[in-house]
């Protein structure tokens, strides 16, 4: 009898040795060659779940948003206003081993998107996403009196953004705090300056 074989599993597979193969050797020096050997196949087996190169590093870069996504979405649960702001910041900010491996595979893409019409829309897919739902939370936190300074809505959430996706290449590239703590630190200044309460940061 024929082995059955979980096509989900071995193309997740492939894309998280990708990922390896990408943090350590850079976006252009990946070859399809390295990424079979690292996820345990012959070059030509990669074929079957990816036509080629490019279409690869497209399933890499969205995968990564949607763990990301993933993730939030498990911790939530209910979270409202500055605890749900909370969450996305420790989420995205490449404060753990595994944020900060996405933030080395990611940033290589950032740069190609500005110019390949496929990557700039994944990535402007996720950032509006986050920017409705940051909406969402930002709002509860103002009506519930823990945000109360003047600045608006979007403009506050398009700090927490900037903030966010600029980690994405201090804490990567240079010798700076990578830590949670140093993580949590910086968000709760930022609160701070929005008039939330410190035992609420």
């Amino acid at each position: 009898m024929p082995k059955l074989v979980d096509h989900t599993l071995k193309k997740r597979e492939i894309i998280e040795a990708t990922w390896r193969v990408v943090a350590a050797r850079g976006f252009e020096a990946a070859t399809m060659r390295e990424i079979a050997a690292a996820a345990g196949h012959a070059n030509g087996a990669l074929s079957y779940y990816f036509a080629n190169k490019e279409e690869l590093l497209q399933a890499t870069y969205m995968f990564v948003w949607e763990e990301t996504n993933r993730r939030i979405a498990a911790r939530l649960d209910g979270a409202v206003g500055v605890d749900a702001i909370r969450i996305y910041w420790e989420e995205i900010s490449p404060s753990t081993e595994l944020a900060a491996l996405e933030a080395k595979i990611v940033l290589p893409f950032f740069a190609r998107a500005a110019t390949d019409s496929t990557l700039g829309r994944i990535t402007a897919r996720t950032l509006n996403q986050w920017r409705q739902e940051l909406t969402v939370h930002v709002e509860q936190a103002r009506a519930a009196r823990q945000i109360v300074v003047a600045v608006s809505t979007p403009l506050i959430v398009e700090q927490l953004l900037t903030m966010l996706m600029g980690l994405q290449i201090v804490a990567t590239d240079a010798p700076v705090p990578n830590d949670r703590e140093h993580q949590r630190a910086i968000l709760a200044a930022y609160l701070g300056l929005l008039g939330v309460a410190p035992e609420a940061c």
